[in-house]
């Protein structure tokens, strides 16, 4: 009797522990993988490769469905504008920079829960087919011209290079990226 309470005890124990675990990855354990800092931005040369370590692994299954090999894909995450100061969706965002030298690449918006935010306009990324060799757009509850809508809270952005050039690989840390400048909040 004793041992077959033990053995549901652990078994439960187990389910809570990594219940917990699942929870606590997409809010607080993104900045185990993105050790690589470049302005507001961040990433890390683990992801997409067989090196990622099962912590790694465990955070790009949760918060990066159907992420592409690091061969294909460069992502980098921010969650602070360009002062270090975390974003809030009642504040406007200018994002300003030269295009990032990929074939192509997006940046998304996502909410708190690391999914897209819902929002009437239903536009949730601006990339490669939005802009010539400047990026020069808003992150604003509401704007005029190029711009992401957002809702109050706080939210991050994922910046996707597709097939960049050689030299953004060898620099993670120094390839120019756009700014995320905070013009004012509500």
């Amino acid at each position: 009797m004793r041992r077959t309470i033990f053995v549901v005890t652990a078994v439960i124990a187990g389910w809570v522990a990594g219940a917990a675990a699942f929870l606590w990855i997409p809010n607080t354990a993104y900045g185990v993988v993105t050790s690589i800092k470049n302005g507001s931005w961040s990433t890390s040369e683990a992801v997409g490769t067989a090196q990622a370590g099962v912590l790694t692994r465990a955070i790009v299954a949760r918060t990066g469905l159907f992420a592409l090999s690091k061969e294909e894909t460069i992502y980098y995450r921010a969650v602070e504008d360009s002062d270090g100061v975390p974003f809030d969706g009642a504040c406007r965002y200018r994002v300003i920079g030269d295009a990032p030298q990929a074939r192509w690449w997006s940046i998304t918006i996502y909410g708190a829960d690391n999914y897209l935010i819902e929002t009437p306009e239903n536009r949730y990324s601006i990339g490669s087919k939005d802009v010539g060799g400047t990026i020069d757009f808003a992150i604003a509850g509401d704007a005029e011209g190029l711009w992401l809508p957002v809702a109050d809270g706080p939210f991050s952005l994922t910046m996707r290079l597709y097939n960049p050039v050689a030299a953004v690989y060898e620099n993670l840390a120094t390839t120019p990226l756009p700014a995320i400048i905070r013009e004012g909040c509500r």
